[in-house]
């Protein structure tokens, strides 16, 4: 090869490189292809592999590599190509197929862990949930530095807090870096449950010397956290503020959305559906939050064709089948509901989730015993969630066992986070009917009136209230609160009456036996 010709490939190598770089790939395509009619050379094949990667043509990447210079296939990057392009062309049995024929131990770490990253979302698309999540973790062994893996596997709940807690401790990160360290553990279920004041005051040493106080993912993080303790206004607050920097990133949307369903935002809902709308109409987020606001109006049956759209663009976004699965269950369409639910259950085993409402259908139908058994499974895959030991407090209750079910309704509320948290109120009156069952009144009326401070306008904590004063033989609290209750609800039958005996034992001053009806 003459000197002009070498000149000329040179800069031709340089030039098909600046236009990758600058995005004009199709510039990048042109040059790399006369290149390689003149070379042959395996880095000018891999040259011309990628421009037609980043154009988005993966048949052709795959072509060029498998097909006319297999010999690339010896290459990190060759291999790398092709998974790649076969994950884009979602031919993930073939990509599956093909990772059988290498031996991944044979590269550098920093090769390895991008293998094995490529190879856990084939095992995950394929739903061998066991084999992905044990790819991903040895992506994250080999480099650390992939923490959207870990991150993503808990915003997908494919892994148990068990399998959180193996990764965390298996991390090895250089003292230099626990910046990353912190992403790791503020992304983590297990800590946001068990944050000790030590931890608390080295996070904040942390933040303070890398600058992370902005830091996005940090705060996507902590609102992720607050959404599962069931802190929504908290949470409202942190995605909120994200939107107002990067209204459009769909992480943050992933959250913000169903929130707003939570804190039943219909007008936000239907504005953020508008916008959303035209930013990206075929996206399966525009279908989800066009969904939710028919779903806060109470239009079930309409909201069913969105979120049914949402789990078929996106079957790997859980909120598409949750909501959907409530929008069967708000009409005692028990059946669909168990289907969707189960489906959501298949598809994220690392969620309670599913597992809850399945439990929760269970005992709408008094089956007691499987209703029993959700509730148990979704207790080993997150034993941190309060609803699963009210629910298992409820199961007791109906079955009679009255102090098991006050032992549980303890143990939920020692797992809600805040004192005055909205979702602790059901916790509450249940315990109080619990106490009141086993004639601890006194107990029974300090959770009542626990309840009441937290959600003061139920008429059955108002009638429970009165009831237990009643049983105690305090008639005068008793009738205040059963008029207080008929206030609410003038209509209701049981008040009525037990407000009628209340006020006849009054006036003969005699506190007569009757039967306890709740």
């Amino acid at each position: 090869m003459n000197k002009e010709l070498t000149e000329s490939i040179h800069e031709m190598r340089e030039m098909s490189e600046n236009y990758l770089k600058r995005g004009l790939y199709e510039s990048a395509c042109f040059i790399a292809e006369k290149i390689l009619s003149i070379t042959k050379e395996t880095n000018d094949i891999l040259l011309l592999a990628r421009a037609f990667f980043l154009l988005g043509e993966y048949d052709r990447t795959i072509t060029l590599i498998r097909s006319r210079y297999p010999q690339t296939l010896q290459t990190p990057m060759g291999i790398e190509l092709t998974v790649s392009s076969m994950i884009k062309l979602e031919e993930f049995e073939d990509c599956f197929e093909f990772f059988e024929t290498i031996d991944l131990e044979n590269f550098n770490k920093k090769t390895k862990a991008a293998l094995y990253r490529y190879k856990g979302r084939c095992c995950q698309e394929l739903e061998n949930f066991p084999e992905a999540v044990q790819n991903y973790c040895l992506a994250i062994e080999n480099d650390p530095f992939l923490f959207e893996v870990f991150s993503d596997m808990i915003a997908t709940n494919m892994i148990d807090l068990q399998t959180e807690k193996e990764i965390l401790e298996k991390l090895k990160i250089p003292k230099k870096h626990s910046w990353l360290l912190l992403m790791y553990k503020t992304s983590s279920r297990i800590y946001a449950n068990t944050k000790e004041e030590k931890n608390v005051t080295e996070e904040k040493k942390i933040i303070k010397k890398f600058k992370l106080q902005d830091n996005p993912e940090l705060i996507l993080n902590k609102a992720r956290n607050l959404f599962r303790q069931n802190q929504l206004l908290d949470c409202y607050v942190l995605t909120s503020k994200l939107l107002e920097e990067d209204e459009f990133n769909t992480k943050i949307l992933e959250l913000h959305v169903p929130l707003l369903v939570e804190l039943n935002k219909k007008n936000e809902l239907f504005r953020l559906a508008h916008k959303i709308s035209k930013q990206f109409p075929k996206h399966y987020l525009t279908w989800f939050t066009v969904g939710c606001y028919y779903y806060t109006l109470g239009q079930y049956v309409k909201s069913r064709i969105y979120f049914s759209k949402v789990t078929t663009l996106n079957e790997r976004y859980e909120y598409g089948w949750i909501i959907f699965g409530h929008t069967f269950s708000k009409r005692e369409e028990s059946d669909n509901a168990m289907t969707v639910y189960s489906a959501a259950s298949r598809l994220f085993p690392g969620s309670v989730l599913p597992l809850i409402f399945i439990g929760m259908e269970y005992l709408t139908s008094n089956n007691l015993i499987l209703a029993s058994v959700n509730f148990e499974k979704a207790k080993r895959v997150f034993p941190c969630e309060p609803l699963i030991y009210n629910e298992l407090g409820v199961i007791a209750y109906k079955n009679n066992q009255f102090q098991k079910s006050v032992d549980l309704f303890l143990k939920a509320l020692e797992l809600f986070k805040k004192p005055n948290n909205v979702e602790k109120e059901p916790t509450l009156f249940n315990l109080g009917n619990s106490y009141r069952k086993l004639k601890q009144f006194d107990k029974a009326i300090h959770y009542y009136k626990e309840a009441m401070s937290i959600c003061n306008h139920k008429t059955s904590i108002y009638s429970s209230l009165a009831f237990t004063y009643h049983l105690k033989g305090e008639l005068r609290k008793a009738i205040q609160y059963y008029h207080k209750s008929l206030a609410l609800d003038p209509n209701n039958t049981f008040t009525n009456e037990m407000l009628s005996r209340a006020l006849e034992d009054s006036y003969v001053g005699d506190f007569a036996y009757f039967p306890e009806k709740k």
